[in-house]
Parts: C-alpha cells; sequence; structure tokens
C-alpha cells in the first residue's frame, strides 16, 4: 500500500498546469517523440460521487461535464481533443490497430468497441483509456515509433492480453521486445484487492496462474494486479529494466484516483492516454 500525497507519488513525475495535476512515467520522461500522460480525479467540473475530472460518459455523470474535463485534460498536454480516440473497453483481450492518417489528415475515429488495447504508429490519433482500479499500460518503441496501451483487467490478463498486444503489434509493425518500454498506471494493490476462491480457481486453470499473485491475510485471500501485470511483461520479452511499475494504489488513494472497490461501484474514471509527435 502506498498512500501519500500526489507530488511524490512513488517516482512518478508530476505536472501541474491548468489546474490540473496529470503524472507520466519517468521511464518515457527524455522521449521527445511521445506525449502522455495519467489524469486524476481532480481539477474537472463533475460533481458529487463523480468529483471532479470524470473522463467517462457511461457511469451515470452529465455529458456536458465529461466533455469539459476531457477538453480540459487534453489540452493541458497541448493536445487536439478531436483525435481522442477511445478505446470502449470490455475487460477482455481483443486489440485494434488503429489505421495509418497522415497527421493533418481526416480525424480518426471516435471510439472503437469492443476492445481493451489501442497500437498505433501514427501522430493522428490520441488513444484514450480509462480507469478506476484496473491497470492500464502504455507501451513504446522509440525506433518505430509506435505505441500500444492496455486495459489490464483480470480478466483481460487472465485471457491473454499482454501477450496479444505484442503478437498484433509485431505483425503489423515488427519490433524487437527488449526495446519496448512500458509503464503500469496506479491501479488497486493487494492491500485493498479482496477476491473469492471461484476467482483463485479460475486462474489455476490458466497459463498465467502463479501462486504469488495470491496473499492469505487472516483468513482473507487478495490478489497482487501489480505482480500479475509486470510478470505478464517479463514473460513476453520485456527487459526488467524496462518496465516502470509505481505501485501506487488506487483504492488507499482515492481522493487523487478514481476507485470502483473504495465506492462501491458508483464513481467516475481516471485515463491514460498518449500521442506520437508530429
Amino acid at each position: 500500500m502506498r498512500k501519500t500525497e500526489p507530488s511524490v507519488f512513488s517516482g512518478l513525475h508530476h505536472l501541474e498546469t491548468k489546474n490540473l495535476s496529470i503524472y507520466k512515467f519517468p521511464l518515457f520522461s527524455n522521449k521527445k517523440g511521445l506525449i502522455h500522460g495519467i489524469s486524476t480525479r481532480q481539477g474537472g467540473v463533475s460533481r458529487a460521487a463523480y468529483r471532479s475530472l470524470n473522463l467517462s460518459y457511461k457511469v451515470g455523470d452529465e455529458p456536458k461535464n465529461v466533455e469539459e474535463n476531457r477538453r480540459r485534460l487534453v489540452r493541458a498536454l497541448s493536445l487536439d481533443e478531436e483525435r481522442l480516440v477511445q478505446s470502449q473497453q470490455v475487460h477482455k483481450a481483443e486489440v485494434a490497430v488503429l489505421p495509418v492518417q497522415d497527421c493533418a489528415a481526416q480525424r480518426p475515429p471516435r471510439a472503437v468497441s469492443g476492445v481493451d488495447a489501442l497500437i498505433t504508429r501514427t501522430c493522428g490519433p490520441v488513444p484514450l483509456l480509462l480507469g478506476a482500479d484496473c491497470p492500464l499500460i502504455l507501451l513504446y518503441d522509440e525506433a518505430i515509433p509506435a505505441i500500444a496501451l492496455i486495459h489490464a483487467s483480470w480478466r483481460g490478463l487472465l485471457e491473454g492480453i499482454i501477450l496479444k498486444t505484442l503478437q498484433t503489434w509485431e505483425a503489423a509493425f515488427g519490433s524487437r521486445r527488449e526495446r519496448i518500454l512500458a509503464g503500469i498506471s496506479p491501479s488497486i494493490g493487494p492491500c485493498c484487492y479482496e477476491v473469492g476462491e471461484d476467482f483463485a480457481r479460475a486462474w489455476e486453470k490458466s497459463d498465467f496462474y502463479a501462486s504469488k499473485f495470491f496473499i492469505r491475510r487472516q483468513g482473507r485471500l487478495f490478489f497482487d494486479l501489480w505482480q500479475a501485470s509486470e510478470a505478464q511483461l517479463l514473460s513476453v520479452g520485456l527487459l526488467p529494466q524496462n518496465i516502470y511499475n509505481p505501485r501506487v494504489c488506487t483504492a488507499c488513494n482515492h481522493r487523487f484516483f478514481y476507485s470502483y472497490r473504495r465506492s462501491g461501484g458508483v464513481t467516475g474514471r481516471f485515463g491514460l492516454l498518449a500521442a506520437l509527435r508530429e
């Protein structure tokens, strides 16, 4: 568990701009070809359970508030809100490659349904993933260049979404896995992610099962999404020094990040977005 003030979240780089708190992965800090950010729940206009920078239209918030929140976020990163492409996540392992576009050409599609990972090698789209406990993962290969954003829910991990993303990436663009950088967003930690025995049995039947992902405390069972995500990145060939995992718990730090578990299911969503520079 890590509970702390937002400016020192485990080495995440903190950008305070236009009244927004945005975090960046330190692995990418000197990569001039990449723009990225992790939003928090601070600096927006949403109210009540969604306070204040909710980015999801599908949780019950007022659409006009979500629109304004998204506008504030992309402008803080000097991006074009018309180029946002959201994955309409379904907690599975489907992957989409965004079509190559001239950066100054037509607007990309606004949403891609039924997928939990987006890949692009063009500076046209700005892929966006939303989260409220699940890890959101950014992959970057500077040599191509290309990026992938992965919503790593437990179901997606169970179905091999990280491996499928890498396989899809390589089929589309080619790559060398040892040069890919990965950042894992704040997400619910093993301190707070309590699961049931059915959950454990589902993992035992999978190719990705590892007993070290499960922790028993006082007769209760908890799951380590952080370790499971990092282990799968390593298993597909990424190098340990190329993976950044801040291990910041969204449930412990629900004042700064939305947490579905901590809120009882009614809450907003923060986002991970990235774009390649022209």
